[in-house]
């Protein structure tokens, strides 16, 4: 029996080919502008593309404008060195994109920088009543 990739790594592998695109200008202007090149010298991340803050916790970490530069620095350079967008195709087919992932780590973060913010607004009002 084949196996069958997942859902995810599927959108993983989309995302990786519309950041190949990107990458290469062969892609429509309005989706290159969702997009900033890191045009840094003292680059010290494995990142072609600067990687935005988001403001929404509900869509923001998995809108393309966060997580196709996101992938794009997680991936090998082996796999972006590729000399054709099929091969680059093909080598990403074969590999398992959710393992490059991982979690999102800022994405934790600024929940737990929410939570407490909220839990000092409940404080507030509290000592407010109560004095």
């Amino acid at each position: 029996m084949a196996k069958l990739n997942t859902l995810r790594n599927q959108s993983l592998q989309d995302n990786a080919t519309i950041m190949l695109r990107v990458k290469h200008d062969l892609c429509p202007e309005h989706i290159q502008g969702l997009f900033q090149e890191n045009n840094s010298s003292c680059n010290l991340t494995n990142s072609d593309f600067t990687i935005s803050i988001y403001n929404t916790v509900k869509y923001g970490n998995r809108s393309l404008r966060y997580a196709g530069p996101l992938l794009w620095s997680k991936l090998t350079k082996c796999i972006k060195k590729a000399i054709s967008l099929s091969a680059f195709k093909n080598k990403i087919r074969t590999s398992n994109l959710e393992t490059f992932v991982g979690y999102d780590y800022y994405g934790l973060i600024r929940r737990i920088r929410q939570h407490f913010l909220y839990i000092l607004c409940i404080h507030s009002r509290v000592r407010e009543r109560t004095a």
